[in-house]
């Protein structure tokens, strides 16, 4: 019972912590999704040149997308002419880092791994689409890309595959994800896309429910499971002697092979990694799990290779590995020049300070956002079930 209590301590400590920086962030998000007219967006990606590269790197940064719900909405912008270099910009900017994740990390960090921490992708999103446009075609597809560039895109072509099931034909208004038609997540309803003709008001409120009911539907689970992840950490390095792995030289490469397979969300991981740093992992190695681990996952590359061809595939995970850890040891690097002393949350800080009324209420608001996430999710479709087959059982009797 004492160890159960001391991880809820753990865990409700970082909730208080974060909470009011989660929420500014989500609400930010819901705003950049009401008001961003993504055929805009379209437009400006579908060049292979460094300045469609730049602007989709610059746009994916602060938008609230996890690595699996990016994946249809860059196979949308792809199939209505985004180039790879930009496609593949988009998919890496995008899941590394956003305004819930920048704000969490400030919460939870210091001022140096928050600048580094969308500068960090930012750059490896550069560099990745550079990556894509130089090596990331072959001959063949070269050709065919450079034949179809005059050409519509919504020519019958199969459209790639969405990581919440069926095919994707239109940009959803759901944490991203692209409607679909025939899959078992799609609804196949219309909906009217981001930049139509809606009042201020109506894009408000829009804005509110995407940020407040509809990301939650999406991530809290996996909010949930990085509050609980990071306080089973913060017991576990407080009753083992693991420091010295921590912050050994090797640690960005570990982090590096841990983060590739794994599914993580942005904001979700970052209380993990501060309680990691907090207990002695090196900033440059908690970095590279926070680039590599959002950007990469085993469902997602599967799907990646319908949208970048084999050849792309390999270029997308040498470039997120490269540069991660390029920029891992360059961040210890900072650290040890500016002879700055990583900061994240600590035991000291969840013993010894009382909760403000704010982080208080924004908490309870948090964990309830989680809940009805959650609920929303599975337990009403859950709770459908059970009573459609009930209702099935007493028919048949």
């Amino acid at each position: 019972m004492d160890l159960l209590a001391d991880i809820w301590q753990q865990t409700w400590a970082l909730v208080l912590q974060s909470a009011a920086y989660l929420l500014v962030g989500f609400v930010i998000a819901g705003l950049i999704h009401a008001f961003l007219p993504l055929d805009r967006v379209m437009r400006w990606l579908g060049s292979r040149r460094f300045g469609a590269v730049l602007r989709a790197a610059a746009i994916g940064a602060p938008l609230p997308l996890c690595s699996c719900s990016v994946v249809p909405v860059a196979a949308a912008l792809r199939k209505r002419g985004a180039g790879k270099g930009a496609t593949t910009a988009f998919l890496i900017s995008t899941p590394e880092t956003g305004v819930d994740s920048i704000a969490v990390t400030y919460a939870l960090m210091d001022p140096v791994m928050t600048v580094a921490r969308p500068l960090a992708a930012v750059s490896t999103a550069l560099a990745a689409g550079v990556a894509q446009n130089l090596w990331g075609d072959s001959k063949g597809e070269l050709a065919a890309e450079s034949s179809s560039e005059h050409s519509p895109h919504d020519d019958g072509s199969p459209a790639a595959p969405s990581c919440c099931g069926g095919t994707v034909v239109e940009i959803k208004n759901s944490c991203g994800c692209a409607s679909e038609a025939g899959g078992n997540g799609g609804t196949g309803a219309a909906e009217p896309p981001v930049g139509s003709q809606r009042t201020f008001v109506g894009r408000l409120r829009d804005a509110l429910r995407f940020g407040m009911i509809e990301m939650f539907e999406d991530l809290g689970i996996y909010m949930l499971a990085g509050f609980l992840a990071a306080g089973v950490i913060a017991v576990a390095l407080a009753n083992f002697e693991l420091r010295v792995a921590l912050g050994s030289a090797w640690a960005p490469l570990i982090m590096l092979v841990a983060g590739i397979p794994m599914y993580v969300c942005a904001a979700a991981a970052t209380p993990m990694i501060a309680v990691l740093i907090s207990e002695g992992l090196s900033p440059g190695a908690g970095l590279v799990f926070l680039l590599a681990g959002p950007a990469t996952n085993a469902a997602s590359v599967v799907l990646l290779h319908r949208i970048l061809g084999r050849r792309g595939v390999l270029v997308y995970l040498v470039s997120i590995a490269a540069c991660s850890l390029l920029a891992g040891y360059a961040t210890n690097g900072v650290y040890a020049l500016g002879a700055f002393v990583p900061r994240a949350l600590t035991r000291a800080d969840i013993c010894c300070t009382a909760p403000s009324w704010v982080d208080l209420v924004s908490a309870i608001g948090l964990t309830a956002l989680i809940a009805l996430g959650l609920w929303r999710k599975y337990g009403a479709k859950l709770f459908a079930n059970g009573a459609q087959r009930a209702a099935q059982r007493s028919a048949s009797t």
